[in-house]
């Protein structure tokens, strides 16, 4: 009887997994995408599930460490404590520490994300920079200093903002018509 329980659980799982795909296909409507970032609220509970699965696993591999299962007395209950304690305090410590490290590694694709707005910005500086002294040799005051831009109470930094905005549309806007 043993030997044949796993095979009608696959063939159950598998009958139950075609009828609910056909439910699904044949009854409810697709559901409209949200573009996300992340997970985001998930990560809370995958961790809880991860230090919940590092308590089990060793609890269970302390109850059934023999050939036989123990029985529960003062000492072994006290052992299995400690046992929980050390596990979870293991579990905070290498989860912080791969935290930490994991930060610092950068992807391929953010690597090349913070090359290319360096880049730009470092374009942008330097075009804002002869503009600034273009502006004042030609009118005897800066963009920044100009009466308009004072009157709208612009700084520097949304200045440079609306110009790399500028320069995105006319990017995007040269690469429309080729």
């Amino acid at each position: 009887m043993w030997p044949l329980l796993p095979l009608a659980c696959v063939v159950n799982n598998w009958i139950e997994v075609r009828s609910d795909a056909a439910k699904i296909c044949t009854s409810q409507r697709r559901p409209v995408p949200h573009r996300a970032d992340s997970i985001g609220p998930w990560l809370d509970n995958i961790a809880f599930l991860s230090w919940l699965g590092s308590l089990t696993t060793w609890t269970l591999v302390y109850f059934f460490r023999g050939d036989h299962v123990t029985d529960l007395n003062q000492t072994m209950m006290l052992y299995l404590l400690i046992t929980i304690l050390v596990v979870e305090r293991s579990y905070w410590i290498v989860d912080r520490f791969v935290g930490k490290w994991s930060q610092k590694i950068k992807t391929a694709g953010e690597l090349t994300l913070m090359k290319e707005e360096y880049r730009l910005r470092r374009t942008m500086s330097i075009d804002l920079d002869t503009q600034k002294h273009e502006q004042v040799h030609l009118t005897g005051t800066s963009i920044v200093q100009s009466p308009l831009l004072e009157q709208m109470h612009v700084t520097d930094l949304e200045l440079r903002r609306i110009v790399d905005d500028a320069k995105d549309l006319l990017t995007s806007g040269l690469k429309a018509e080729k």
